[in-house]
């Protein structure tokens, strides 16, 4: 009635602690099945911690460098799939390359220098 969108947050399921660092999926939320129903994409926010190194090992095309994955596990309008990107503290502020962030990050600290005290 409104043409507005709506942004539903969940709980995740507890067992998802014991499964040893996996990515989400939907089955881990809290009345998944209602949540599926209603709505048209089901996105993930996926912090990686850089020390947990089993994320895709071997054959895997990710590297895991502390990146944070935007996992669409259900979207009527666009692909399915892992999306990769890095956060920006200083800026809150996600970017796709590593190396942008990186610059933007040490950007931010040059700038802050002279009002940062000892």
């Amino acid at each position: 009635e409104f043409q507005a969108p709506a942004i539903v947050l969940s709980q995740m399921n507890r067992n998802m602690q014991n499964d040893n660092y996996r990515l989400p999926i939907m089955a881990d939320l809290k009345e998944s099945s209602g949540i599926e129903q209603v709505c048209t994409s089901i996105y993930f926010v996926h912090r990686v911690d850089p020390m947990i190194k089993q994320y895709f090992d071997e054959n895997g095309e990710l590297k895991n460098e502390g990146q944070t994955l935007f996992v669409c596990a259900k979207s009527r309008f666009a692909p399915t799939g892992i999306y990769q990107s890095w956060f920006v503290g200083a800026c809150k502020r996600f970017l796709k390359e590593r190396r942008d962030a990186e610059k933007l990050e040490e950007e931010v600290i040059q700038n802050c220098k002279p009002y940062l005290t000892n």
